[in-house]
């Protein structure tokens, strides 16, 4: 049986208060990350080309997470625009 080798994510310790810092792409580095590989992958187009296993293979952590961090990331983009 083979198993992924789960690697620890630095976090920062506490989230940022001001709404421009919280919703800069930048800030959050692992959910860039995620974003960039979906979107290299064909996660985004129509019809969808990659799943949630296909973007967690390409940046190495389970599907759950690659999804956790994609919501996480669409979440702080649309807060973004609508505010």
């Amino acid at each position: 049986v083979l198993t992924r080798r789960r690697t620890r994510i630095d976090r920062p310790a506490t989230r940022p208060t001001s709404s421009s810092r919280r919703h800069d792409p930048d800030r959050w580095p692992r959910q860039r990350e995620v974003v960039d590989a979906a979107l290299s992958l064909g996660y985004y187009a129509i019809p969808r080309e990659a799943s949630h296993g296909d973007v967690a293979d390409e940046i190495g952590c389970a599907p759950s997470t690659a999804a956790e961090h994609l919501r996480k990331a669409e979440s702080n983009l649309i807060r973004g625009m609508v505010r």
